[in-house]
């Protein structure tokens, strides 16, 4: 199905990008990402920019809507 990836089957690329948002993307997987972002602690033999590169991926997984500066923001804080 991938492999009908032209410019011909536009149509058909869509209907993949749009199955796949949906299925990666489901209600309520915001809210438990943002609940593991809220209780992320650094584990103790953790650098600190593991430990933050950590929080950048759960933040963007918890507020896909937000930009990379106010992400940013919430991780400093």
């Amino acid at each position: 199905m991938l492999n009908t990836c032209f410019p011909g089957s536009i149509r058909e690329c869509d209907d993949i990008r749009r199955v796949l948002l949906q299925r990666l993307n489901a209600p309520g997987e915001g809210a438990a990402y943002r609940c593991q972002f809220k209780n992320r602690k650094r584990i103790e033999t953790e650098s600190i920019s593991d430990y933050r590169y950590a929080l950048k991926h759960l933040l963007a997984k918890a507020y896909p809507e937000l930009d990379r500066l106010a992400r940013e923001t919430y991780v400093i804080d």
